[in-house]
């Protein structure tokens, strides 16, 4: 009886047909926004989730606190992309980044950047 452990299967919402679609037909630019503004939303989350539950910065040696991130097949982009762009948010986001990023894990080939 393993029901119990469905609620802590990893959720996830795709992107709406209707969006993909957009995306696909989108200038150049277009798809170069869309990246930053979903590497944006990922780096907020981040950064108020490490707020809310007063997540410690990483210590000094490296050896605890802070926060770790797994790219997974198109994940790669939201990570890379919020890294990329960190420079553009704002100061809150980019001292929390600063200060509680403490690794990052890539799993399998990035296929785009």
């Amino acid at each position: 009886n393993k029901h119990h452990l469905d609620d802590l299967k990893p959720k996830s919402t795709p992107f709406p047909a209707e969006a993909i679609a957009a995306l696909e037909k989108s200038s150049p630019q277009e798809k170069d926004d869309f990246v930053k503004a979903t590497g944006r939303q990922f780096a907020t989350l981040v950064s108020r989730l490490v707020q809310m539950k007063n997540i410690p910065p990483v210590s000094p040696d490296g050896k605890s606190g802070g926060v770790g991130f797994l790219g997974w097949s198109a994940g790669h982009g939201v990570v890379l992309s919020a890294l990329a762009n960190l420079e553009h948010f704002e100061p809150t986001v980019q001292a929390t980044f600063k200060s509680h990023v403490r690794t990052l894990i890539m799993q399998g080939k990035v296929f785009f950047v």
